[in-house]
């Protein structure tokens, strides 16, 4: 285990912990000795123009000096990246500068070719050696190098292989050049793969990010924390100190930007939920009852360029209908508001800059009181194409054209701006609200709380009987009950069914128009597995003979057979064969007698 003080007492300097040769825990005693740990003296790590090293992290036996130490990888304020080794067999020796253990890797660029500076770098051991995760905080690139080895020149070093995760151009990963992010990698699954962890020294939430494989894929946190990859600002509330639970939230950090919420009477620190801690919006302290005040929390500037593209995401859980989420004001009007009505999620986005309540909306999903839900708001300003996603399912889509300048007011949580006032505030609690700028970001990069409710809802409800409305069933109001015949979901195609008898509107085509009745028997009027005139397919080859045979006595007999009107087979009445045969031979007998 390695420890770094780029300023400080003992800047340039640090403690390497290593094991005694037991299964035992690292020691902290016996420093400067053969034992672990060992102390590297202050402006041990430096430049070749003696600046001590800003980025340090263990790099195995990549030099492949085999000392007993790790190596160490080191970013140097001149630009360079740097590969330190100890310079005895028990350690590494006080005079630790470029000059007498290390090799400065001029000959190897970084990712984007800038300076290293630019570069943050996390590393984990492997069998197949060192692996290093290099993230560029500024542009939001992150890569990943494998199998790390020192080149035979020792100004380079050679990889087995070198995958680009977010290239900061097009994707981006934690994109902030202040983000207090620090980067941590090892295999703790035994997978072979490199795990990341990020923890934000600001809010203490660390997120854990378990690749499957290795790839160019995005790392999806796994635990803790919820910010999304690229988020430009991002409001996760978990600074909440040591207020208590119900008191005012007088301000929290923008974990990713520069754009503190200021909070007003009504919206109060909450803890104790699935989100803990979270905001909870003009509601009383049970969470449920909606309290009529007017909270909301706000920035001193805008959050989202409305010109360009967009994300939003939200995890709401609203305790009354009718009320915006997330807005941002124009000089009179939003120039965009996520809200929840009447049963359902809406976005809107303004046509002009805010001057006017002029909005291109799209409604979707199913919105429930007191109930968590993750929504996903884009825009993608080269298609002109708006969409909505709740708990990551896409659920409405529209068209909307940026206007040539859009609404630049504060970005607020809790109420949107109508006519130069505030209203149409949220009642109930908010988390995790999060901004990605420049880019519609589908909802599976957006991350969610570690086993987050997402609930389900029927595609189609529908009422087939002929009269009445469907205000019985649970939670449904006659004022809002569904007509019959209806569909519950609005859009889309919905297959009309019915109740036997009921006549079937509208028509289908080649359809029958109700559905039959059943006998007493409770069978169908066709019972053609029962009907004997329904002869059995003629069999052929070895055994055609006997199947004619079968074919013809089955013939003989159906001509024998008619049905009643109670469709069962009844016999038809047939001569006596026995008594017109001893007719006939009374008048044969007769004819020989008039003959003789």
């Amino acid at each position: 285990m390695l420890a770094y003080f780029p300023t400080g007492a003992n800047a340039g300097g640090g403690d390497v912990a290593c094991n005694d040769g037991t299964s035992g825990p690292l020691h902290g005693t016996d420093l400067n000795s053969s034992s672990a740990p060992f102390v590297i003296t202050a402006g041990s790590l430096t430049d070749d123009f003696g600046d001590n090293v800003t980025d340090v992290a263990a790099a195995g036996a990549t030099s492949g000096k085999g000392t007993g130490l790790p190596d160490l990888l080191a970013t140097g304020p001149d630009g360079n990246l740097y590969l330190f080794y100890s310079t005895t067999a028990n350690g590494y020796g006080n005079s630790f500068g470029c000059n007498s253990g290390c090799y400065e890797l001029s000959g190897l660029a970084s990712p984007d070719g800038t300076s290293w500076g630019n570069w943050t770098i996390a590393t984990a051991q492997l069998a197949g050696g060192t692996a290093m995760y290099l993230w560029n905080r500024g542009t939001g690139a992150l890569d990943l190098w494998t199998g790390l080895a020192l080149n035979s020149t020792g100004t380079s070093l050679n990889t087995t292989g070198q995958y680009t995760i977010a290239d900061g151009v097009s994707t981006f990963w934690n994109k902030n050049a202040a983000d207090p992010i620090v980067l941590r990698a090892a295999d703790m699954t035994g997978s072979g793969i490199p795990d990341l962890w990020a923890t934000d020294t600001t809010s203490g939430v660390t997120t854990s990010y378990l690749p499957p494989a290795l790839g160019t894929s995005m790392p999806l946190p796994t635990s803790g924390g919820s910010q999304p990859s690229s988020a430009d600002h991002a409001w996760s509330f978990q600074d909440i100190g040591s207020n208590p639970s119900g008191t005012q939230v007088a301000s929290t950090v923008d974990s990713f930007g520069t754009l503190p919420l200021t909070g007003t009477a009504g919206a109060v620190w909450n803890t104790g939920d699935t989100f803990d801690p979270d905001v909870l919006l003009n509601t009383t302290s049970d969470g449920v009852t909606p309290s009529g005040g007017t909270g909301d929390l706000s920035t001193t500037a805008n959050a989202v360029d409305l010109t360009k593209s967009f994300t939003l995401s939200v995890w709401a859980d609203p305790a009354a209908w009718d009320a915006s989420i997330l807005s941002q004001s124009g000089t009179a009007d939003s120039g965009l508001s996520l809200a929840v009505q009447n049963g359902t999620w809406s976005f809107s986005l303004n046509t002009g800059p805010g001057t006017a309540w002029t909005f291109d909306s799209i409604t979707g999903g199913t919105a429930q009181l007191n109930t968590w839900a993750h929504l996903t708001a884009t825009y993608d300003q080269s298609t002109d194409v708006m969409n909505l996603y709740v708990d990551n399912v896409f659920v409405a889509t529209g068209r909307h054209v940026a206007p040539a300048t859009g609404a630049t007011g504060p970005f607020h949580i809790g109420d949107d701006y109508s006519s130069g006032k505030y209203q149409d505030h949220f009642s109930g609690r908010v988390a995790d609200v999060q901004v990605v700028a420049g880019t519609a970001v589908p909802p599976t990069q957006m991350s969610g709380a570690a086993g987050y409710h997402q609930s389900v809802t029927p595609t189609r409800i529908l009422d087939t009987r002929t009269g009445g409305t469907m205000a019985g069933y649970a939670g449904t109001t006659a004022s809002s009950a569904v007509a019959v015949g209806a569909s519950t979901v609005q859009g889309g195609t919905t297959t009309i069914l019915n109740i036997a008898g009921d006549a079937v509107s509208p028509t289908v085509s080649n359809a029958p128009l109700t559905i039959p009745q059943r006998d007493r028997r409770g069978r169908g009027p066709h019972r053609h597995c029962r009907d004997r005139h329904l002869l059995p397919v003629r069999l052929r080859g070895r055994n055609s003979a006997a199947a004619d045979v079968v074919h013809r006595l089955q013939s003989e007999r159906h001509r024998h057979q008619l049905p009643d009107r109670s469709g069962r087979q009844r016999r038809q009445d047939r001569p006596d064969t026995r008594r017109q045969r001893l007719h006939h031979g009374a008048d044969r007998r007769r004819h020989r007698l008039l003959h003789q």
